[in-house]
């Protein structure tokens, strides 16, 4: 339909120093550079996994036409949850592939809801999350289907976090 919204473009991520958050992204992290266009005092730098359509815009309040207002709300997102999750087939080989490059991250857990998950943190502290991609298959009433776990803690508050488990079912081949 060519009524609806049909993909995600992307997101931002509030930091104090691009450069240092872009060698932490691409370095560390290997993702991609995707933007790194100057406009004379604002930047615009995007990054993404490189499997990845959707870019993270890495934006520093200071530079942005904005009204001072404006700009010290962005600020105080510094160090703060991102809400931006990752996904990986083998979380511990990347845990242990981004601890040898010196990320912050946390040891992956099962979480009580049944995902193992680890965050990790920017040279901000910002925070994102990496889940591995979880994926079970089992039969009911005889026929196989794989079921797909994706997962999400969102804070409509900064006090009430809660969670959202979306599931994808598939029903396999019969024979």
């Amino acid at each position: 339909m060519s009524d609806q919204i049909n993909t995600v473009g992307g997101t931002m991520v509030i930091v104090s120093d691009q450069e240092k958050t872009l060698e932490f992204f691409v370095n560390k992290l290997d993702f991609e550079e995707k933007e790194n266009q100057d406009f004379g005092t604002y930047k615009w730098i995007e990054v993404r996994p490189k499997n990845s359509n959707v870019p993270i815009s890495l934006v520093n309040p200071e530079t942005i036409d904005a009204p001072a207002e404006i700009k010290e709300k962005l600020k105080m997102k510094i160090g703060t949850d991102t809400g931006i999750w990752f996904y990986a087939k083998n979380i511990n080989a990347v845990y242990q592939k981004l601890k040898s490059n010196g990320v912050d991250i946390t040891e992956p857990k099962k979480q009580s809801w049944g995902a193992i998950m680890s965050d990790f943190y920017d040279p901000d502290k910002n925070r994102y999350s990496l889940l591995e991609n979880t994926e079970l298959i089992f039969q009911v009433n005889f026929m196989p289907i794989r079921v797909h776990f994706y997962h999400q803690t969102v804070s409509a508050s900064l006090v009430d976090p809660f969670l959202f488990i979306l599931l994808s079912i598939e029903i396999l081949n019969k024979s």
